[in-house]
C-alpha cells in the first residue's frame, strides 16, 4: 500500500492528484535517466496485486469547484495521456523502433479530482484505508504496471528517441506539441496560484471556521482532538506508517461521520465556490484562454484516438 499523502490544493495542476502517472512525470523521467540501459533483454510485465478496492464514492465523484472548468478533468487527463501515447508510438515506429501501447483506464477507476480536498469524505474508503491513499483500482493498476514494464525495457537508444537527451524532448514532446498546436498561450502558474490562494482563504471564512468548530466538537466525542479536517489527515501517527492502524480506521470513520453530521463538506464547498467565482471575475481573459486551451487539447486528443 502507498504511503499516506495529505493531498490538498497547493498549486498542483488543477489539483488532480490522480496517482495515475498518465503523463510522464518528472519522477518517471528521472527514473529513466538512471535505469539500466545497455541490454535489450525483455522483462516480464509485472502484474499488479489484486485487492478489493472500493470504487470512488459518490461524495468524491460529485465534488466540484469552479476552477475545475479551467483544467483537465481526470477523464480528460486519461484521454490526453492515451492520445500522447498513440502519437509517441507513431513517432517511434517512424524511426524503426517499437513502442508498446498502454492499456486504457476505465473512467470508473480514475481518481476523482477533488477526492481529498476536504480530507477523507468517503465512508467506504475510510473503513478500508483510513487516512491512507486508496490503492489503485484494477484498470489503473494494470496501466501503471504496463508503463513501468515498458520503461524498464527501453534501451538507451529508445529512451533517447522517446524522451530526448534532456528528458524533455523526443517523440513524447512532439506528441504534446501536436495536441497543443494552435491553442492560445496560457498562464498555468496563475491557475495554480488561484487554486492555492482561494483554498487558503476559504479556511479563514467565518462560516467555515464555525463548521470546523462543530466538526471538532464531534471529533472530541470520538476521542480525537483536531482543530480542522486537514490536521486530522496530516497527523504524523498516520503519515509515518505504511498500513492503517485500527486506531486510524476508527478515527477516519468518525471523521467522515462528523463531516456528514455537521454538513462540513457542503458548507466549505459553498464558501469556496463563492471565493473562486470572485477570483475568476478578476482574471476573465487569462482564464478564458485556459478553458479554450483545455477544450482544444481534449478535442485534438480525441481526433488522434479516432484516427
Amino acid at each position: 500500500m502507498r504511503r499516506l499523502s495529505a493531498s490538498h490544493p497547493s498549486g498542483e495542476r488543477g489539483f488532480v492528484v490522480l496517482s495515475v502517472r498518465l503523463r510522464s512525470t518528472a519522477l518517471v523521467l528521472a527514473a529513466l535517466a538512471t535505469a539500466c540501459s545497455a541490454g535489450k533483454a525483455e522483462k516480464s510485465p509485472s502484474e499488479p496485486v489484486t485487492i478489493n478496492v472500493p470504487p470512488p464514492g459518490k461524495e468524491a465523484r460529485d465534488l466540484r469547484v469552479p476552477l475545475d472548468a479551467y483544467d483537465l478533468s481526470p477523464t480528460e487527463w486519461e484521454t490526453v495521456g492515451a492520445a500522447e501515447d498513440i502519437l509517441t508510438g507513431k513517432c517511434m515506429r517512424s524511426q524503426g523502433m517499437k513502442w508498446k501501447q498502454l492499456p486504457r483506464v476505465a473512467e470508473t477507476d480514475l481518481e476523482p479530482a477533488q477526492r481529498r480536498r476536504y480530507g477523507v469524505i468517503e465512508p467506504g474508503i475510510a473503513r478500508v484505508f483510513g487516512y491512507h491513499l486508496p490503492a489503485d483500482r484494477p484498470t489503473l493498476a494494470k496501466r501503471i504496471a504496463a508503463e513501468d514494464s515498458r520503461r524498464e525495457n527501453l534501451s538507451r537508444k529508445e529512451r533517447y528517441a522517446a524522451y530526448g537527451e534532456d528528458l524533455k524532448g523526443g517523440c513524447l514532446a512532439k506528441a504534446r506539441r501536436q495536441l497543443t498546436n494552435g491553442l492560445p498561450a496560457t498562464d498555468r502558474d496563475l491557475l495554480s496560484a488561484l487554486i492555492g490562494k482561494t483554498f487558503e482563504e476559504s479556511q479563514r471564512d467565518p462560516d467555515v471556521l464555525r463548521v470546523f468548530r462543530a466538526w471538532s466538537t464531534c471529533m472530541n466525542r470520538a476521542g480525537a482532538r483536531y482543530s480542522s479536517p486537514l490536521k486530522a489527515i496530516e497527523d504524523e501517527r498516520w503519515t509515518k506508517i505504511k498500513e492503517p492502524s485500527r486506531q486510524e480506521l476508527r478515527i477516519a470513520g468518525a471523521d467522515v461521520r462528523c463531516k456528514a453530521k455537521t454538513n462540513l463538506v457542503s458548507v466549505w464547498s459553498e464558501v469556496e465556490e463563492r471565493i473562486q467565482k470572485d477570483a475568476i471575475r478578476e482574471y476573465p481573459k487569462e482564464l478564458k484562454s485556459l478553458k479554450e486551451s483545455r477544450l482544444g487539447e481534449v478535442k485534438a486528443a480525441r481526433r488522434a484516438l479516432e484516427a
